[in-house]
């Protein structure tokens, strides 16, 4: 990972390029996997979940993404989805970070893992 990390760090035109252009071809692969992400987020939202402080945390990600330069998602704290936890896609769940942190993150990481 740290290597994959590295040589894309180094290569970023090319690998934005490249990475463009597959998104491109596949776009039906993008779109089915974009739903697939939806469906788990909306099995995982309760229906207490504040909706409203939710659309917050995206509206956070797109300004510091447009303020810094740099892409921020929101990321779940407790993955949505993991072979070990699974958690709620709720406000308290959330967090907003840069991109680079939350695809290196994964689903293998949350606060008080053992």
């Amino acid at each position: 990972i740290a290597i994959t990390r590295r040589w894309k760090d180094e290569h970023k035109e090319y690998f934005k390029k490249s990475h463009a252009e597959w998104k491109k071809k596949n776009s039906a692969r993008m779109a089915a996997k974009q739903m697939e992400r939806k469906a788990i987020a909306l099995n995982a939202t309760p229906v207490w979940a504040d909706k409203s402080a939710i659309r917050y945390f995206y509206v956070l990600a797109d300004l510091r993404t447009k303020r810094f330069g740099e892409k921020y998602h929101v990321d779940h704290i407790v993955p949505l989805q993991s072979k070990m936890v699974c958690g709620l896609h709720v406000q308290n769940n959330l967090q907003v970070i840069p991109a680079a942190e939350n695809i290196s993150k994964n689903n293998r990481y949350w606060p008080g893992m053992a």
